[in-house]
């Protein structure tokens, strides 16, 4: 499922994904799970020219059964929007919750700062900064920086809750 954004030169839009999550473990006790999930697919290099995530409300997205499903019984929180990345929604892409702490270059200065910047440029300082992050990271493991758009495949933030797999 395609997110319509204006993508000029031909950027890739955001996208979002959906599978299955799942976990298996044979000692000290057998144990296993699957459940469904949703990764968002964002354009981190779309995002690093200046292009806007879209904000995604509760209205857009009323003809969802699930989505109807927990509106009607009032599981969702009333005002929230779904999806933003400008402010406190039930899920919400920080740029400064990825690639932290890893020893890279002095960029993690530029993105040092509250989401609240009234004029959006600390939110651009953090896109660029996890934007650097990246290329940093891809010049370190492949020895070459990617040449077209970085599309990440990403874990929001549910409810205000960032959750990190690994340290």
């Amino acid at each position: 499922m395609s997110i319509e954004t204006d993508t000029p030169n031909n950027l890739l839009p955001h996208q979002l994904f959906h599978g299955t999550t799942w976990h298996s473990r044979l000692l000290p006790s057998v144990h296993k799970f699957a459940y469904p999930y949703r990764y968002w697919g964002i354009n981190i290099s779309a995002l690093a020219k200046g292009l806007e995530l879209p904000e995604v409300s509760t209205g857009i997205s009323s003809k969802n059964k699930l989505l109807k499903k927990l509106l009607s019984k009032g599981r969702l929180v009333k005002g929230l929007p779904l999806f933003s990345a400008k402010k406190k929604a039930l899920q919400q892409f920080c740029p400064d919750d990825y690639l932290q702490g890893l020893p890279l270059q002095e960029v993690n200065s530029l993105s040092n700062c509250s989401m609240s910047d009234k004029h959006g440029n600390c939110r651009s300082n953090s896109v660029q900064a996890l934007n650097h992050r990246l290329n940093q990271a891809f010049t370190e493991q492949t020895g070459s920086a990617p040449t077209g758009d970085i599309i990440g495949m990403l874990v929001c933030r549910n409810a205000g809750i960032y959750f990190r797999a690994c340290p």
